[in-house]
């Protein structure tokens, strides 16, 4: 009887545990989106100057998104310093489209850019790389993640910057991507730099929403990161460097919805910035105030050092303000390995909800209890 009692608990606990960290899709509430102002018509004020791709296109072209007119829309790009898609889809293959140093790409209602099927392990719909001045307004991008003819690779990205600066992406919805919804990073020595994300949806992307691999005045504000799933690391913000050449400086992360994403709402993985010479290790500066997770694995997630560390202690402070994480599938917060680090992470008047639980704990010893236990750093500070 015993033995049959302990087998029983066992796959009630294992049955709680799969059940906590099980996946599945959930739509993006309404209220949610009209509260960040995704579909306004960011490009209105520019629309006067800009040069109408349509009039580019060729006789009988296809309003239904099932013909490619990438070649088309490069020229029109190359051309003119502002263009204005037409109001319906276009296709676009796994070449995409390079944007030049001041330029300005304006989505229409109905505009929408499609990526046509490709195996291609990696490709960017949208490209600035070593640009400067460059807006990007009311996109409405889709990748092939639901019609990918390959199984490898995780490196589709719906808006790729790369050593650009000045670049601002304003409103609309990328989805569907086969690696992340938007990457920022480093193609030469020079960081991106200047560059922000408003009200924008991210939704259904297979790697990540959001990965910040490198920056510098990086400002990410009112908009949703939803429903990463596919290929780790599944988060709907990634701020994780590629190696010890990376900086994350001045990133600042504003009154944002991560919402039902595979792994965590926001992870930080900063690791990657130490090297073999770096002994004295580089600082990082990072803010997120206002953060607002749902139904993602985990709220935050802190992955500062790990196992195998490489040259001097990373530097520099993580602030997060008023985070509030709700119906955590596995936990609100965690800390996952510490050591050999000199960032200072200070936690203020965190809220966390709880299934079952109607109200959130503000700054009470629940809440305090629950961070401390899930903190191994003793540089974190909760307030």
């Amino acid at each position: 009887m015993k033995k049959r009692f302990i087998v029983v608990l066992m796959i009630l606990i294992c049955t709680n545990i799969l059940h906590s960290q099980s996946y599945k899709y959930k739509l993006v509430e309404d209220a949610t989106i009209q509260t960040n102002g995704i579909f306004n018509d960011w490009g209105a004020s520019y629309k006067t100057q800009a040069y109408p791709v349509i009039n580019i296109l060729p006789k009988n072209y296809s309003q239904n998104g099932n013909v490619d007119y990438t070649t088309y829309l490069q020229k029109a790009v190359d051309n003119n310093s502002v263009v204005l898609l037409p109001d319906f889809p276009i296709l676009i293959n796994d070449i995409g489209i390079n944007l030049n140093t001041n330029s300005t790409i304006i989505f229409q209602k109905n505009s929408k850019l499609i990526l046509a099927p490709t195996s291609k392990t990696r490709y960017s719909i949208l490209k600035a790389n070593g640009v400067n001045n460059v807006k990007i307004l009311g996109a409405n991008i889709e990748g092939d993640r639901l019609k990918h003819l390959g199984t490898e690779g995780e490196w589709g990205y719906g808006i790729e910057i790369k050593s650009s600066s000045n670049v601002l992406i304003q409103g609309g919805i990328i989805k569907n991507c086969w690696g992340d919804g938007i990457c920022i990073g480093r193609s030469t020595a020079a960081l991106s730099r200047n560059i922000t994300i408003k009200n924008c949806l991210i939704d259904n992307n297979r790697r990540n929403a959001l990965t910040i691999g490198s920056g510098d005045a990086v400002s990410v504000q009112n908009s949703i990161f939803a429903n990463s799933n596919g290929t780790f690391p599944m988060a709907g913000i990634d701020l994780e460097p590629d190696n010890s050449n990376d900086d994350l400086k001045n990133i600042n992360i504003s009154n944002v919805t991560t919402f039902n994403n595979a792994q965590d709402g926001i992870i930080i993985s900063p690791d990657n910035l130490r090297s073999k010479d770096n002994t004295n290790g580089k600082t990082l500066s990072i803010t997120i105030q206002n953060h607002v997770d749902k139904f993602s694995r985990v709220g935050l997630s802190l992955l500062l050092a790990k196992e195998k560390n490489l040259g001097g202690p990373i530097n520099g402070n993580i602030d997060i303000i008023n985070p509030k994480w709700i119906y955590s599938r596995a936990a609100a917060f965690k800390n996952y390995v510490a050591t050999k680090n000199n960032i200072k992470i200070n936690i203020k008047n965190p809220a966390i909800r709880t299934e079952g639980n109607g109200s959130l704990f503000k700054n009470n010893l629940g809440v305090n209890k629950m961070l401390k236990e899930a903190s191994i750093n003793p540089l974190i500070n909760i307030q």
